[in-house]
């Protein structure tokens, strides 16, 4: 009778702690997919067509991961996964041309450490499975986290904001440059400064 007791004590308080986070509704929908750009036009110049691999980033070739905070410039990666431990999720098929997919983030996700009695600061980042070649990573928004039986904060949809994210405005996935290209980068600096001394 003992053990039933404490079971059913621990049961209760870990369902108790579940209600007292923040939760919100990260499931990235087909109007939000993730895109691409070369990265020569800025987020405007996108590339790509439904998720093809083309550009080698079609389905499951990107982890995305979610970072929160309590600031702005104290953000940190929150599980999002599924599996157990899971930091990121990867992305699926998209029908829309110049998207890169969409990823089951979660539309009920509860963050751990966030009990919803502050705003919640939160960023979108993603990266190449193939590390180096691809990365991009959202605007931050602030977000009041619903709490108990509240339906979770929606954080994407269709204009954006300071309070949730347009993925088609907010979040372009760019190539990395190469080492050779940050070196030529950083030589042709250096030679207009010194250009500008002699002058």
């Amino acid at each position: 009778m003992k053990k039933i007791l404490v079971t059913t004590a621990i049961c209760l308080i870990g369902a108790a702690s579940m209600m007292a986070q923040g939760r919100i509704n990260f499931a990235n929908s087909s109007s939000t997919p993730l895109r691409i750009s070369n990265g020569v036009g800025g987020p405007t110049n996108v590339l790509g067509t439904a998720s093809t691999a083309f550009y080698g980033i079609g389905p499951a070739s990107m982890q995305i991961y979610l970072t929160a905070g309590l600031a702005s410039s104290s953000l940190a990666p929150v599980m999002i996964g599924t599996a157990a431990n899971a930091l990121f999720v990867v992305n699926t098929a998209s029908g829309i041309a110049s998207a890169q997919g969409t990823f089951p983030g979660g539309s009920n996700l509860a963050l751990a450490g966030f009990d919803g009695a502050a705003p919640v600061f939160l960023q979108l980042h993603a990266y190449s499975v193939t590390p180096g070649l691809w990365e991009g990573h959202s605007s931050i928004i602030q977000v009041s986290l619903a709490t108990g039986v509240a339906t979770a904060t929606q954080v994407f949809n269709v204009n954006g904001g300071p309070n949730a994210w347009n993925l088609l405005n907010d979040m372009t996935i760019v190539p990395v440059p190469e080492p050779s290209s940050i070196v030529l980068a950083g030589l042709g600096a250096a030679s207009l400064l010194m250009f500008r001394r002699r002058k």
